[in-house]
C-alpha cells in the first residue's frame, strides 16, 4: 500500500484467515489487488473498519487526518491500524460486534436528528465510546452528548 498525497489507503478482502471490511465511510477510489482491494479515503473522512482473524474480530472507528487537517478537533496522537496507511486518529477502538452495532445505532440516531455523523467533532466520539463500551446502553444518553 502506498500513500499518495492526502489519501489514506485501507485494505479490504481476505488474506489467509484474516477478513477485513469497511462498515462505515465512502471511499473516493477502489483498486483491486490480489485477495481483495484497497479503498482510498481523503483527509477528514470518518471510517469504520473491521478486521476478523479466525474467530476473533476487532473494529475501529477512525478519522483520516493529515498534518494540515485539524478541522475536527483531533486530540489524539496518530496511531497505526493494521491494513491502513498512513497512521490515523482512532476515535473508538476494540469494539466487539455488540459495540459495533451500538455505534451503528448512534449513526442512525444522528441521522434521525438530521446530523451527518461525519461532521461530528472527534470529542463527540471519544465521549460516545464510554457509552458504547458500557454494560448498559441507552441510545437516548447519546442525545445528552450533542
Amino acid at each position: 500500500m502506498k500513500h499518495r498525497g492526502n489519501l489514506c489507503a485501507v485494505m479490504t478482502g481476505r488474506q489467509g484467515n484474516r477478513h477485513m471490511h469497511i462498515f462505515w465511510g465512502d471511499s473516493v477510489r477502489h483498486m483491486k489487488i490480489d485477495g481483495g482491494a484497497i479503498e482510498l479515503f481523503p483527509a477528514g473522512t470518518l471510517v469504520g473498519y473491521r478486521i476478523k482473524n479466525g474467530q476473533h474480530g476487532r473494529s475501529f472507528l477512525f478519522r483520516v487526518v493529515t498534518q494540515t487537517n485539524s478541522d475536527f478537533g483531533s486530540m489524539a496522537a496518530l496511531q497505526k491500524v493494521p491494513g491502513v496507511m498512513p497512521t490515523v486518529s482512532i476515535l473508538i477502538d476494540r469494539m466487539s460486534d455488540v459495540q459495533r452495532n451500538r455505534l451503528m445505532k448512534v449513526f442512525l440516531f444522528l441521522k434521525h436528528k438530521g446530523i451527518d455523523p461525519a461532521t461530528m467533532r472527534d470529542r463527540f466520539y471519544y465521549r460516545s465510546a464510554t457509552l458504547i463500551h458500557a454494560k448498559q446502553f441507552n441510545i437516548h444518553d447519546i442525545g445528552a452528548l450533542l
